[in-house]
């Protein structure tokens, strides 16, 4: 092909990078998230943190939840979407999207622990004027801006005297 008459990309070896970022992995262990959750004194951010930390999601996936998500019946909550508090569309609302992948798209089972946060924080909304299923399960009718998440979550690091660990960690 253009005369060339042997394969280039077999005459130069394979790029390989010697300086790869390597990305730390942080977590909390059951005792270190029981002495952090133990400082969070806001019933959303506690629901939030417990359901990060027990079903693994993401932070977009559980900002974009909606009560009609979360069926207290069979004790399960439905992944089905993600938002970005980052990113608005051209009328101002943040950016709904698909999960990461099409694995993410999931029903998940609550445990107790997440189920009765979950179940406290729809109590407390429920007794708001309007309140109904299509509101955010954090935050209300519009999801919690992820600054102010990272900001909640510092405030409890300190109070709490752990290490600090990104939201993402959470799921880990």
């Amino acid at each position: 092909f253009f005369d060339v008459t042997t394969n280039v990309p077999d005459k130069f070896e394979r790029y390989t990078d010697n300086n790869p970022i390597k990305k730390e992995m942080n977590f909390y262990t059951l005792e270190e998230f029981t002495q952090f959750i133990s400082v969070v004194d806001d019933l959303k951010y506690q629901a939030l943190f417990i359901l990060l930390f027990y079903n693994g999601l993401r932070i977009g996936e559980a900002n974009a939840l909606l009560w009609s998500d979360v069926d207290f019946n069979t004790h399960q909550v439905n992944i089905n979407k993600s938002i970005s508090t980052k990113i608005r569309d051209n009328d101002g609302n943040y950016l709904v999207s698909t999960p990461k992948t099409k694995g993410s798209v999931r029903i998940l089972p609550l445990a107790n622990v997440p189920l009765k946060a979950l179940k406290s924080l729809y109590d407390y909304y429920s007794t708001y004027d309007g309140f109904n299923d299509s509101w955010h399960v954090f935050g209300g009718i519009k999801a919690i801006p992820e600054s102010n998440i990272q900001k909640a979550k510092n405030k409890y690091v300190r109070l709490s005297k752990l290490k600090n660990i990104r939201v993402h960690d959470f799921r880990h």
